[in-house]
C-alpha cells in the first residue's frame, strides 16, 4: 500500500512536470508567433517605387528564417520583393539576445534598377547604385527543357561554379556553404527568363551572400546568367569559377554603401 502511495506521488509529480513543460512550450511558441507578427508588419510597411511607375511586390512569406547563436542573435527573417517576378530587394530583420533588446535590419538591392523604399516604420531609402550586375556563365550546359531536371541543374551549377567567404583576409574568415535548397524560386517569370532561383551562402544557417541564377532565352540563344550580392554587414567575397565577382567591405550601423543599408533600433520600435 505504501509503495502504491509513493508511486502515485511520483506519477503525479511527473505528470505535473510534463504539464508545466507543455505549457512553457506553448507559451514560447505564442511569444515566437507574436514576434513574427511584429516583423511581418515591418515588412508590410515598406513600399518600393521604381522610375517606370511600377512597384515591388512583397513575397507573401519570409523566404528564409535563420539563427546565429555565435553572434548573440535570437534569429531573423529574410523578406524579398519582386518586380515582374524577378527579385529586386531583400530586407533582413533580426533580434539580438538579452539583455540588450536590440534589433536590426538591413536592406540589399538585388536589381540594376534604382528605386525608392518608403516605410512608416523604417523611414525612406534610395540606393544610389544598382545592387547587382549580371554576368553570363560560359562552359556550362544549356538549360534543360524539363522543369524538375532544370532545377536540379541550377543546384549543381550553384554548388560547382560558385563559392563565397565572409571576413576574408582576417582571423575570422570563414568559407561559406551553399544551402542545397534555393531560398527563392521564380514563380512569375519575365518574358526573357525560362527559370530562376536565389541561393544562399550561409554561416550555419545565417545567409551572408546571395546568388541569383537565371536561365534566359534571348532570340534563339539560351544560357545561364548570374549575379551575387551581400546579405550581411560583414566583409564578403564571392567567386565564379575561381574568379572574384563580389567584394564588399565591412559596414557598421549608418555607414554608407550605395546599394546596402544597415541600422539598429530599440525593440520598442517593433510595437509602434
Amino acid at each position: 500500500m505504501r509503495l502504491a502511495f509513493y508511486f502515485m506521488i511520483a506519477f503525479s509529480s511527473c505528470f505535473r512536470g510534463g504539464f508545466i513543460a507543455a505549457q512553457e512550450k506553448k507559451s514560447a511558441e505564442q511569444i515566437e508567433a507574436a514576434k513574427r507578427k511584429d516583423l511581418d508588419k515591418i515588412a508590410e510597411s515598406v513600399e518600393f517605387l521604381f522610375a517606370d511607375g511600377q512597384t515591388g511586390s512583397l513575397v507573401k512569406s519570409p523566404i528564409f528564417s535563420w539563427s546565429n547563436p555565435e553572434r548573440q542573435s535570437d534569429g531573423g527573417l529574410l523578406y524579398m520583393w519582386t518586380k515582374s517576378g524577378r527579385p529586386v530587394a531583400t530586407l533582413g530583420i533580426w533580434r539580438v539576445n538579452e539583455p540588450t533588446k536590440k534589433s536590426g535590419y538591413e536592406y540589399q538591392s538585388l536589381t540594376p534598377e534604382l528605386f525608392e523604399a518608403k516605410s512608416s516604420k523604417l523611414g525612406n531609402w534610395s540606393p544610389e547604385a544598382g545592387g547587382v550586375e549580371f554576368g553570363r556563365l560560359t562552359e556550362v550546359a544549356a538549360p534543360l527543357a524539363d522543369n524538375r531536371r532544370r532545377q536540379n541543374q541550377m543546384r549543381q551549377i550553384a554548388r560547382d561554379h560558385f563559392s563565397a567567404e565572409i571576413d576574408p583576409g582576417t582571423p575570422n574568415s570563414e568559407q561559406l556553404r551553399v544551402l542545397p535548397t534555393p531560398v527563392f524560386l521564380y514563380d512569375e517569370k519575365p518574358k526573357d527568363v525560362i527559370d530562376g532561383a536565389v541561393f544562399s551562402f550561409a554561416s550555419g544557417t545565417d545567409p551572408e551572400v546571395l546568388l541569383i541564377l537565371e536561365a534566359r532565352k534571348i532570340s534563339n540563344d539560351e544560357g545561364w546568367f548570374y549575379a551575387m550580392a551581400r546579405s550581411t554587414s560583414h566583409a564578403v567575397s564571392g567567386r565564379c569559377n575561381g574568379v572574384e565577382v563580389l567584394s564588399r567591405v565591412r559596414l557598421f550601423p549608418s555607414s554608407f554603401h550605395p546599394s546596402f543599408k544597415l541600422e539598429f533600433w530599440n525593440e520598442s520600435v517593433l510595437k509602434d
